[in-house]
């Protein structure tokens, strides 16, 4: 292995912003090739930060196996944007080549616009009824364990939101009482079609790190994280100088060297004009 690529992948690791602003500079092919020898998590971590419309033609140099790999370790609402950009045949090959659950919430996502609320939320949400037992609450969790994350929302039989729970509320709560007796009522939340800034700005956010989505009927549909919503912003920073340019532009020119994509090759515009600020949102 060239001793420049340890090197850049730490760069990678350590400022993911800026090396996306740099991957960005690259060929498709090329970038792809950087990425090809990150992990997945890596990869995924400065895709998710490069403009859309680039990081779907760096995804789509990637090997196959690779390219699906760096799609599940993505954000679900970030993989989402990317998909939007891949049509026909090769979207549903790699729909196909993810696992059935992802594959599923990508699609009940593709079907929102990608800058509402139904478009950035991940479905894939545990509930539990409201009429449930806390003991069978528990239990449940227990053995999903994996849900334990922000907050429990509870539903009623018709899968309306009802209430939220803290996980201190269930370890504190009699093993008899219900949910709908130590939920908390009513609930911050959003609608799917809340969209762009009205989402961002949403006042909820001050005080949640994660919001539930609703459809017009109050069907509980998702969940919206924040970092999700900030997201939206990457794309729409003008660019600026950054600390470390330097340093950035140093390795970079380094790596172009390596896979023979230099910025100053024909083949760097493949991408495209470059983008004024605010275009190609996530």
């Amino acid at each position: 292995m060239d001793g420049r690529i340890p090197v850049a992948l730490s760069f990678l690791e350590d400022h993911s912003e800026e090396a996306a602003r740099l991957l960005e500079s690259l060929a498709p092919e090329a970038a792809a090739a950087l990425l090809a020898q990150a992990s997945p998590g890596l990869a995924a971590g400065v895709l998710r930060r490069m403009v859309p419309s680039l990081g779907v033609a760096c995804l789509e140099q990637l090997p196959r196996e690779r390219e699906a790999a760096v799609v599940e370790a993505l954000p679900i609402a970030v993989a989402a944007a990317l998909l939007r950009r891949i049509e026909g045949a090769p979207r549903h090959a790699l729909l196909g080549d993810l696992p059935a659950p992802t594959a599923a919430s990508l699609a009940r996502l593709l079907t929102w616009p990608e800058d509402s609320a139904g478009g950035r939320m991940d479905p894939r949400l545990y509930t539990l009824p409201d009429d449930l037992r806390v003991r069978e609450a528990v239990e449940r969790l227990r053995a999903r364990p994996e849900y334990a994350l922000y907050y429990l929302y509870v539903v009623d039989r018709a899968q309306r939101l009802a209430g939220v729970l803290h996980y201190r509320d269930l370890l504190l709560a009699n093993d008899d009482a219900t949910l709908h007796s130590v939920m908390r009522s009513p609930v911050a939340q959003l609608r799917a079609d809340l969209r762009g800034e009205v989402l961002a700005t949403d006042p909820a956010w001050r005080s949640y790190l994660a919001l539930p989505v609703v459809d017009a009927e109050g069907m509980l549909i998702g969940v919206v994280r924040y970092e999700s919503v900030r997201d939206l912003e990457w794309a729409r920073r003008a660019g600026p100088s950054v600390p470390g340019a330097r340093l950035a532009g140093a390795v970079v020119r380094g790596v172009s060297d390596l896979l023979g994509r230099g910025r100053g090759e024909p083949k760097a515009a493949a991408g495209g004009p470059a983008k004024g600020p605010g275009e190609g949102s996530p």
